[in-house]
């Protein structure tokens, strides 16, 4: 009697359950490295952005403005970073691209399940002065946070941009209690 070569019916059913119940158990983790790679790159491209308007303050001598943006043209009022922001030259200081102000960046929408927040201070623009330090709407110094995460009623991780007032920004990895 000759020897069969290859698998039966019932081996090749095995090895496709034990194949899928190793998917199964490997997927939430893969989903999970995906959300951290996302919240990863919008964090760099925002600190990317900051480290843009600060040099663009120091090498203009000339204040910097970065504000938020839906429509790549001007500035808004409601909403988070996440829809897109804007980097321009801002003479006149008051943190608006004016007609005749050099748009430097625009800055596109992040992933449609992220949100990125500012503190107070950092709400709605963050402006440089010409000594490369960031600075509030009367002049005086600024500091705040930007929080990144993904959209979620629940824990989940997050990524936190500190600016300091002297103008250097870092990311500190965490988790917030809801996103959005």
């Amino acid at each position: 009697m000759p020897k069969s070569r290859g698998f039966n019916l019932v081996e090749l059913l095995v090895v496709l359950a034990v194949a899928a119940v190793a998917l199964a158990a490997g997927a939430p983790s893969i989903a999970e490295a995906i959300h951290a790679a996302q919240l990863r790159s919008a964090a760099s491209t925002f600190v990317s952005s900051l480290h843009l308007v600060r040099t663009q303050a120091l090498l203009r001598g000339s204040p910097v403005a970065m504000c938020k943006s839906a429509d790549g043209q001007s500035c808004s009022a409601a909403g988070g970073w996440e829809q897109g922001w804007l980097v321009f030259h801002d003479p006149n200081g008051n943190r608006s691209p004016d007609p005749g102000e050099a748009l430097i960046y625009r800055g596109e929408a992040l992933a449609a399940d992220l949100v990125v927040t500012g503190n107070e201070p950092v709400a709605r623009v963050i402006a440089f002065s010409t000594l490369g330090g960031p600075r509030g709407a009367g002049g005086g110094m600024l500091a705040g946070t930007v929080t990144i995460c993904r959209r979620s009623p629940q824990q989940g991780p997050a990524r936190t941009i500190v600016l300091a007032s002297g103008g250097r920004a870092r990311v500190q990895e965490g988790s917030v209690g809801s996103c959005g």
